[in-house]
C-alpha cells in the first residue's frame, strides 16, 4: 500500500507542475500579445491542448483566437472562441469578458453577420466603458464605426470613430490613433465632406513624412483615401497624377478594387479612357459582393461616358439599378442600427425586470415586517391586559383583608411595589408602541420613494418611444432615397436638348425605359411601395379623403415618395403650370376636409 501511495503522490505533483507550467505560458502569451502576436501564436501552438484543465482551456481559446486574428488569419468559425465565451461571456470576468465579447464580434464580422457582430461589439463597448478600460472601449467604438460605415449610416459611423480617436489619443496609442483618423477621413469622403477629409489626410501625411524612421506601411495605407479625397474635392492636378504609383501586388481584393477604380478615374481625367476600359475588365474577377459590383459598374459607366459609348452606359445604368436595389434591401434586412436599438432595448428590459423583482421583494419584506409588528403589538396588549387584571384582583384582596391584623401590612406594601413596577412596564410598552408608529411612517416614506422610481421608469419608456419614432423617420428617408436614380434619370431626360443628333439616340433609349416605368403598372407599383414603406399613408389618404380620384391619389403618392416636379410631370404627362395648379387645388381640398391626418398629408405634399 505504501509504494502505491507514493506513486500516486508523485503523479499528482507532476500534473500540478505541468498545469502550473501551462498557466505560466498562457500568462506570458497574454503579456506579449499586443506587441508581438506572431511570437504569441508560436508559443500557443507548442502547448498540448489535451493537457489543459477546465480553467485553462477557455483562456487558451481566447488567446489563440486573438493571436490568429492579429496575425491576419481569416476566421469564419466560432467553435474556438465559444469555449472562452461559455466561461467569460458574463459581466463578472472583467477584462477577459470584454475581450471575449470583442472577438466573438470579430468572428461574426468576418462572416458578414453584422447584426450579430454589433451585439457583441456593443457589449464590449458598454462593459469597457463601465469598467474604465479605455483601450477596449476605443477598439469597440472603432469596430462599431466600421459596421455603421458598411450600413451607409455615416453620421453614426463618424460619431463612434471620433470617440475611438479621442480615446486612443488620450491613452497615447499613436498608431491606433492615426489609423482611426484615416477611418474617419473615409467616412467624411462618403458623407460628402471631401474637403474636410483631404485636410485631415494631408496633415497626417505631413506628420508621417517628418517622422524618423518613416512609417512606410502607413504611407501606403493612406495613399488610396488621399487620392479619393483629392478627386472628390477637385484637387488632383496633372503633376500629382504623373507622380501616382499604384502597386496591386500584395493587396487584398477590396484594396485592389479601390486602387483600380482610382486608376480608372485618374486615366479618365487625363484622356486615357481606353486604358481604363482594359483595367476594369481585368478587375471584375475580384468582385464578390453586390457593393463591389456597383462600384465596378459605376467606374465602367464613367469610362463609357468618357469614350462616348452611350449604349454601354445605358445598359450599365440598368445593372447598377438592379444591384443598388439588392444592396438597399440587404442594408434594411441586416440593419446594424436595428441591432443597436435591440441591444439597448434588451438592456432596458433587463434593468426593468430587475427593478420589478426588487420592488416585489421589498413589498414582501414590508408586509412581513408589518405582520410581525402587528403580532408583537397584540402580544404586548394581551400581556398588559393580563397584568391589569392581576392588579385588580390584588386590589380586591387588599380591600377584603384590610380589617385583618398588622401582619398583612407588609403584603400590602409588597403589592403596591409590584403595581409600581407594572406601571413602569406599561410605560415602556407605550414608548415601544410609539416607536413602532414612527417606523411605520418611515416605511410609508420608503413606499413613496419607490413610486417616484416608477415614474422615472415611465419617463425612460417615453424616451424609448421617441427614439423609435426617430428610427421610423430614418427608414422613411432610406425609402425615399431608393428612387434617387430614377428621379435623376427623369430630370436628365426632361431637360435634354433635342437639337443634337447624338442625343436623339440616347433620348430614344431612355424614353423607352422611362415609358416602362411610368406605365400604369409602374405607377401602381410606386404607389403600393409608397404605402408599404411610409406607414400605410396612401391607404389612410384613400380612407380619409374619399372625394379624391385615383389619378389624384397617384399624383399625391409621387409627392409622398419624394419625386421632383419634373418626374411627376413625366408620370402625369402635364406641364409645370398644370402641376402647380393641380398641387394647389389638392392641398386646398384636403385642407378644407375633416380628415384626421390632413396636416400630415399637406406636410408630405409640400
Amino acid at each position: 500500500m505504501r509504494p502505491n501511495f507514493s506513486v500516486f503522490i508523485f503523479v499528482v505533483f507532476i500534473l500540478m507542475g505541468c498545469s502550473q507550467e501551462n498557466r505560466n505560458v498562457l500568462e506570458k502569451v497574454d503579456a506579449i500579445m499586443e506587441a508581438n502576436p506572431d511570437s504569441a501564436k508560436v508559443l500557443l501552438s507548442n502547448i498540448d491542448r489535451t493537457a489543459l484543465n477546465e480553467s485553462e482551456l477557455p483562456y487558451f481559446a481566447l488567446l489563440y483566437t486573438q493571436a490568429q486574428i492579429k496575425t491576419d488569419i481569416p476566421l469564419d468559425s466560432d467553435s474556438l472562441i465559444s469555449i472562452a465565451y461559455a466561461k467569460y461571456g458574463t459581466d463578472r470576468h472583467g477584462n477577459l469578458g470584454i475581450r471575449t465579447n470583442f472577438y466573438m464580434g470579430e468572428i461574426f464580422f468576418n462572416q458578414e453577420k453584422y447584426r450579430d457582430a454589433m451585439r457583441y461589439y456593443l457589449k464590449t463597448f458598454e462593459d469597457s466603458n463601465r469598467l474604465s478600460n479605455d483601450y477596449w472601449h476605443a477598439k469597440a467604438a472603432e469596430r462599431i464605426a466600421d459596421l455603421f460605415y458598411y450600413a451607409c449610416n455615416y453620421d453614426e459611423a463618424a460619431k463612434y470613430s471620433n470617440e475611438a480617436a479621442e480615446i486612443f489619443k488620450k491613452i497615447n496609442r499613436q498608431i491606433n490613433h492615426k489609423y482611426t483618423l484615416v477611418q474617419l477621413a473615409n467616412i467624411y469622403v462618403n458623407n460628402g465632406f471631401a474637403d474636410k477629409a483631404f485636410l485631415l489626410l494631408d496633415s497626417l501625411l505631413n506628420l508621417s513624412q517628418k517622422q524618423n524612421p518613416v512609417d512606410t506601411a502607413f504611407l501606403n495605407y493612406i495613399k488610396l483615401p488621399l487620392i479619393t479625397s483629392m478627386i472628390r474635392s477637385n484637387r488632383l492636378t496633372e503633376e500629382i497624377i504623373d507622380s501616382i504609383d499604384l502597386d496591386l501586388n500584395g493587396m487584398s481584393d477590396f484594396d485592389i478594387i479601390n486602387t483600380v477604380i482610382l486608376e480608372s478615374q485618374v486615366n479618365n481625367l487625363i484622356n486615357r479612357s481606353s486604358k481604363s476600359k482594359d483595367i476594369l475588365k481585368d478587375v471584375s474577377i475580384f468582385s464578390h459582393s453586390d457593393k463591389d459590383k456597383i462600384r465596378i459598374l459605376y467606374a465602367r459607366y464613367e469610362n463609357a461616358k468618357a469614350i462616348g459609348d452611350s449604349q454601354l452606359a445605358l445598359s450599365l445604368v440598368d445593372s447598377m439599378l438592379y444591384y443598388q436595389n439588392k444592396v438597399a434591401e440587404d442594408i434594411i434586412q441586416e440593419s446594424v442600427t436595428g441591432a443597436q436599438r435591440d441591444f439597448y432595448s434588451e438592456m432596458a428590459v433587463f434593468h426593468s425586470e430587475r427593478s420589478q423583482f426588487l420592488k416585489k421583494f421589498l413589498w414582501v419584506v414590508i408586509l412581513a415586517s408589518l405582520l410581525l409588528l402587528s403580532f408583537i403589538i397584540i402580544i404586548f396588549r394581551l400581556r398588559i391586559k393580563a397584568q391589569r387584571a392581576k392588579l385588580d384582583i390584588n386590589m380586591e384582596s387588599l380591600l377584603t383583608m384590610k380589617a385583618y391584623s398588622d401582619r398583612l401590612t407588609k403584603e400590602k406594601e409588597s403589592l403596591e411595589k409590584s403595581m409600581l413596577e407594572n406601571n413602569n412596564v406599561i410605560q415602556r410598552l407605550d414608548r415601544r408602541y410609539e416607536e413602532s408608529i414612527k417606523n411605520m411612517e418611515a416605511l410609508r416614506k420608503t413606499l413613496s420613494d419607490k413610486d417616484d422610481m416608477v415614474d422615472n421608469l415611465k419617463l425612460i419608456l417615453d424616451d424609448k418611444e421617441q427614439h423609435e419614432l426617430e428610427q421610423a423617420a430614418i427608414v422613411e428617408n432610406l425609402f425615399k432615397e431608393k428612387w434617387t436614380t430614377l428621379d435623376t434619370l427623369c430630370n436628365q431626360y426632361f431637360g435634354l436638348d433635342n437639337s443634337e443628333l447624338t442625343a436623339k439616340s440616347v433620348i430614344t433609349n431612355i424614353e423607352k425605359e422611362i415609358k416602362k416605368i411610368v406605365s400604369k403598372k409602374g405607377l401602381a407599383d410606386i404607389v403600393e411601395a409608397t404605402d408599404k414603406y411610409m406607414g400605410g399613408i396612401v391607404t389612410r389618404l384613400r380612407n380619409q379623403c374619399p372625394f379624391l380620384k385615383e389619378d389624384d391619389i397617384s399624383f399625391i403618392a409621387l409627392l409622398f415618395a419624394g419625386f421632383s416636379v419634373r418626374s411627376v410631370c413625366m408620370f402625369d404627362g402635364i406641364t409645370y403650370r398644370n402641376f402647380y395648379v393641380k398641387k394647389s387645388r389638392l392641398i386646398k381640398r384636403i385642407e378644407s376636409s375633416d380628415a384626421p391626418d390632413k396636416d400630415l398629408f399637406i406636410e408630405k405634399i409640400k
